[in-house]
């Protein structure tokens, strides 16, 4: 499973009494809950700061994940079934004929029509590949990562 970090502000409106933090903590978790199964609450800390909550929790990307393990994405036209395969510049991703026809696919080739296009990657939608154009800087990644809250969590298992 991964392990992701949400940082949460809450605002001036949210409530009038910290008695009622804890009302909209179970609020917020049952929504969670019930619109993300999948999602595993591991630990929560209440700050002082620039977030008010800090919830780490775990999630399977099992969707994407079982795309490459069960073998149906292809990198240079070569089966991969490793997600942690190391791409290097100009490398073509690929899906397999078959794939391309799954209702997993197409629902996903749906949903990622809304999401902008990221300037390392060329996407030839017709085909469904993509290549890697240049090798992402940290910054040109479109995820808010605070990485020093990464490195804060883990190192209490050093």
């Amino acid at each position: 499973m991964n392990t992701y970090i949400i940082l949460s502000r809450f605002s001036p409106e949210a409530f009038d009494d910290p008695k009622h933090f804890l009302e909209l903590a179970e609020q917020v978790s049952k929504k969670i809950k019930s619109d993300c199964p999948g999602v595993r609450w591991k630990e929560s800390y209440a700050t002082l700061g620039r977030f008010d909550v800090v919830d780490i929790v775990e999630a399977a990307d099992l969707a994407a994940r079982q795309l490459v393990v069960h073998g149906h994405i292809l990198v240079n036209g070569r089966k991969v079934d490793r997600p942690s395969n190391l791409l290097a510049q100009g490398d073509v991703i690929s899906l397999r004929e078959k794939t391309k026809k799954m209702l997993l696919v197409e629902e996903g080739l749906a949903k990622s029509r809304a999401r902008p296009e990221l300037p390392y990657l060329q996407v030839d939608k017709t085909n469904l590949t993509g290549t890697l154009t240049s090798v992402p800087e940290r910054a040109r990644i479109p995820l808010e990562i605070n990485e020093a809250l990464i490195m804060e969590h883990y190192s209490r298992y050093i």
